[in-house]
């Protein structure tokens, strides 16, 4: 896939790092969504900090094994991206929403219209990571896009302005787990007509 940037600022990985795939907002989704965000937090009483413009992403599938990053693992993630071949998309999302994960909750926006395109590119990372011994991502997917963490639950609301954007890539997020800080791997375009080849 020609285009493809990568990131010369690769930290060690500790232990407990994340790596990823995902889908960056572009800047004007970013904006909308961080202003959303801020908003949420005065209308609900929240207190978590909400992600700042560059952290904000649509989480894809991991690029590592299940028990944390291994020697190899993240060239192996690498090569496995440039051979997805995906169609660029538009994606929106209209309603609030948080996920429960043990005493905390995600604050986030969801999806009401089609997500087949997230999906096909999803199940297209992870046939490529399959093959570099690297694919697990294949259990419940729900595309959204995490505001910020919080221990209050907020009521789900339907968005009077949609926060969208055209996915016109995909990037590999190295998040250093404590830090509060990503780093972007790389990047991959997504094809206008994947069948027309290069």
């Amino acid at each position: 896939m020609s285009g493809v940037q990568f990131s010369f600022g690769f930290e060690p990985p500790r232990q407990h790092d994340l790596f990823y795939f995902a889908l960056r907002p572009d800047r004007p989704a970013a904006k909308a969504a961080a202003e959303l965000a801020r908003r949420s937090c005065l209308c609900h009483g929240l207190q978590g900090r909400p992600y700042d413009e560059g952290r904000l992403h649509v989480s894809l599938c991991p690029a590592m094994s299940r028990r944390g990053p291994r020697k190899g693992d993240i060239t192996a993630a690498l090569a496995a991206a440039g051979r997805v071949q995906a169609e660029a998309f538009e994606i929106g999302f209209d309603r609030l929403s948080a996920f429960r994960c043990a005493k905390r909750r995600a604050i986030v926006l969801l999806c009401s219209t089609d997500v087949a395109p997230v999906i096909r590119l999803r199940e297209s990372l992870n046939r490529e990571l399959v093959k570099a011994g690297l694919g697990w991502g294949r259990g419940r997917f729900v595309p959204h896009l995490t505001l910020l963490w919080d221990t209050r639950p907020v009521p789900e609301t339907r968005l009077e302005t949609p926060v969208c954007w055209r996915a016109n890539d995909f990037v590999l997020v190295h998040s250093l787990v404590g830090r509060s800080r990503q780093i972007d791997l790389g990047k991959w375009p997504l094809s206008e007509n994947p069948s027309g080849g290069e």
